[in-house]
C-alpha cells in the first residue's frame, strides 16, 4: 500500500503500457475528516541548511529544536555559488527531493543531486510545528 494525502491509503493499479504504476485512493476523506485544508499556524517558520555533496540516495538531516515528529515539513533544494542567501541559481544539475520525514529535533530528507562532483546545495524547509 502507498500512503496518500491526508493519511488515506492507496493501492497500485495495473500498469498502463508505457507508464509506471498508477495509484487510486481507497477512501477519500472530507476536509473536515482529514484536515487537508488546515492553514499554517502562527508558529510556522522557515529555515535552511547548507551541504556540499552529489550522488543519488543521499539522506541529509537538518536539525532544529522547533521540529517534532508530527510537524508538517515541506522541503526544496537549490544550488548556490558563494553566498547561500544571495547566489542561488538553477544550474545543469538535477536536484530532487524524494522523502521528507520529521523527527523530534529535526528532519531527514532523501535527496538526489545528479552531478559528477559535489555541489553547494541549500535545503530550505517550511515547518508547521
Amino acid at each position: 500500500m502507498v500512503a496518500a494525502a491526508g493519511g488515506a491509503c492507496a493501492q497500485p493499479l495495473a500498469e498502463k503500457a508505457g507508464s509506471g504504476p498508477q495509484t487510486q485512493a481507497i477512501h477519500l476523506m472530507s476536509s473536515s475528516e482529514s484536515n487537508l485544508h488546515t492553514p499554517l499556524t502562527a508558529n510556522s517558520f522557515s529555515a535552511y541548511c547548507m551541504y556540499q555533496y552529489s550522488g543519488a540516495g543521499n539522506r541529509i538531516r537538518c536539525l532544529d529544536a522547533g521540529i517534532n515528529e508530527n510537524s508538517r515539513v515541506f522541503a526544496q533544494l537549490s544550488e548556490y555559488a558563494g553566498d547561500p542567501q544571495k547566489s542561488r541559481f538553477v544550474g545543469d544539475a538535477r536536484l530532487t527531493v524524494h522523502n521528507v520525514v520529521p523527527f523530534n529535533g529535526g528532519v531527514e530528507v532523501w535527496t538526489d543531486v545528479e552531478w559528477p562532483r559535489p555541489l553547494n546545495v541549500r535545503l530550505d524547509i517550511l515547518v508547521d510545528p
